[in-house]
Parts: C-alpha cells; structure tokens; sequence
C-alpha cells in the first residue's frame, strides 16, 4: 500500500506528521498533521469496502444534522486496492481512557454517555435512505428463533456497537461518536442491550480490580438514557440475543475464559430458546 499515493489523491499535498492509530479488525486509522496544525483522520479498507464507508458518510451526516457529535467525512475515494475515508479528528480521549485516568468522574460520564445513546435512537432516517441489508443485526443459525420470537416494537436508528472505546469525551461531555460500521435500523432494545453485554461482560472483565467503577459508570449511563428515552419493557430476551450475537462476533478470537463469561452472562437472563 502507498500511504502517500492515498493521502495525495485525498488533496493532501504536504503533511507534518503521520501517525497509526488503534483501528478496528479490518481496518487501519491514521492520524494526519497538516502544515496548519489541523488533524485529520483517515480510516483505510480494502476497495471491497467503498460502498461502506459511502454509507457510514450518509449516516454520520444524518447523525450530524440531529445533534450528535461525530466526525465530519470530507472525502470518500478508491485507490488501487484501497478505500479511504478522510474526516475530521475529533478532539477528547475515550470514554475508557477516561474512566482509568479520573475514575470519580464514571457516573457523571455515564450520565452523559446514556444521553447520548437515546438521542441517536432519535435521528431522522428518511425514506430515501437505503439500510444495507445484510447488516450486523442479520441473524444466523440459533439467532433466527430469538428474534422471530422477541416483541417488535418501533424501528430506529441503532449503532450497535456503542461502547466506551467507540466514545469520545473532554471528561464532562461527549465529544464524539465513531466506528459506525454496524449501524442498522431495528428496535433500539437491540441496542441497549448490546451495549449492557459490552459493559457487564468486556467492562467487568477490564475493571475486575475495581468493579465499583465500571458499575457507577453503568448506572449513569442507564440514568442518563432513561431521561432521555424512560425505560424499556421485556428486556431480557434482548440480553440473551446480545449475548450470543457477541460469541458470534469474536469468533474464534474468544478466550476460554470469555467464553465463559458470555455463557454465564446468557444463562443468567434466565430464558431459553
């Protein structure tokens, strides 16, 4: 891969700095420094991969205009083998880095990090929009009878994979959203219960030495969305669906004590389809 090919045909004739920065599994971010002093962000992907990243641009300009903090897309391009996503580097850490380096701020933060998660359940999505299909909420195997069998209730926009590492924070607010490659339209209990599945499985994991933290963060979290959205009915079977989704996901990547930990989780819920 040329770098420097990628980043010329983005516009960018001269850079200070350029730095890779932690990506998803199939994708590599680098942070960019223009002779300005403005920082950029660019997310790179397979050519296979184009018509993603011009859908998580309509989706992060729809989140954009209903208030949500996410990066702005400036340029979506093919080269070579490659796509590239240019944006916006959004100032703040994550809501993780956050937590670990001032911990007494994890249950205003949650706070903060719930509202957030009910008002994207908030956006407008216009008819016009084309919701990929297959998508992350697609079901397979066992997930199938969950979810012919799980009460419907009004569709939205979900993100699916809203967790302290995908939100960015100053330490009092939110201020950023990103990593919107599982976004979907479905019922948002799919939502809030992917990210309790994220919080009290990966989070208790992460935190084990100091659960009270991760637990306060939970709690504002749950407080700040229900201010915004009030609390959801039959939830459970939503947990369960959460999951098994999340075993599907990791694949062959879990540990065996992950592993566990997400059967214990499921087990827990008390339901069986």
């Amino acid at each position: 891969m040329d770098i420097n090919k990628i980043i010329n045909k983005l516009g960018i004739t001269s850079y200070t700095s350029l730095e890779e920065v932690q990506g998803g599994k199939d994708c590599l971010v680098y942070k960019i420094r223009i002779p300005d002093g403005t920082n950029l962000a660019l997310r790179i992907q397979h050519a296979e991969r184009y018509d993603q990243f011009l859908y998580e641009k309509n989706i992060k300009e729809l989140a954009l205009e209903s208030g949500i903090p996410v990066p702005i897309v400036y340029s979506v391009i093919v080269e070579d083998s490659y796509a590239a996503m240019l944006m916006e580097w959004i100032k703040g850490v994550t809501v993780l880095q956050m937590l670990i380096e001032k911990p007494t701020v994890a249950h205003q933060l949650g706070a903060e990090f719930g509202k957030t998660h009910a008002k994207l359940h908030h956006i407008t999505v216009p008819e016009s929009l084309e919701i990929r299909t297959p998508n992350w909420l697609t079901p397979i195997g066992s997930e199938k009878k969950i979810i012919e069998e799980l009460p419907s209730a009004k569709e939205c926009l979900i993100h699916l994979d809203f967790h302290p590492l995908n939100v960015l924070t100053d330490g009092s607010k939110i201020t950023g959203v990103i990593d919107w490659t599982n976004v979907a339209l479905g019922d948002p209990r799919f939502d809030y219960a992917r990210t309790l599945s994220i919080l009290q499985i990966e989070g208790y994991r992460h935190f084990k030495d100091n659960l009270s933290l991760i637990k306060a963060f939970e709690t504002g979290w749950r407080t700040g969305y229900e201010s915004v959205d009030g609390s959801y009915n039959n939830l459970p079977a939503f947990f369960v669906w959460a999951g098994i989704r999340m075993q599907r996901d990791m694949g062959n990547s879990l540990s065996v004590e992950q592993e566990k930990d997400i059967k214990e989780w499921i087990n827990s819920w008390g339901i069986h389809f």
